[in-house]
């Protein structure tokens, strides 16, 4: 399974995150994905940025990777 990372915006839940390249970023395990945000919010404290913490994001399977017992 492959998994993505979701941030609350006015718009809904979307993916934001993009590789150097501008595709979306897709993580091999929650773990992975935990772990970026974790950054995530450490560049945000480092760099002032208030207002941010880990209730804005959320994981989920990317649709293409679910299995069928997921549906």
């Amino acid at each position: 399974m492959k998994y993505h990372v979701l941030m609350e915006t006015v718009c809904g839940w979307m993916n934001c995150w993009r590789d150097s390249i501008g595709k979306p970023c897709v993580f091999a395990s929650i773990e992975e994905a935990e772990a970026e945000i974790a950054d995530c919010l450490e560049l945000c404290a480092q760099a002032g940025m208030t207002g941010y913490s880990r209730d804005d994001y959320r994981i989920e399977e990317v649709e293409q990777w679910k299995s069928k017992s997921h549906k």
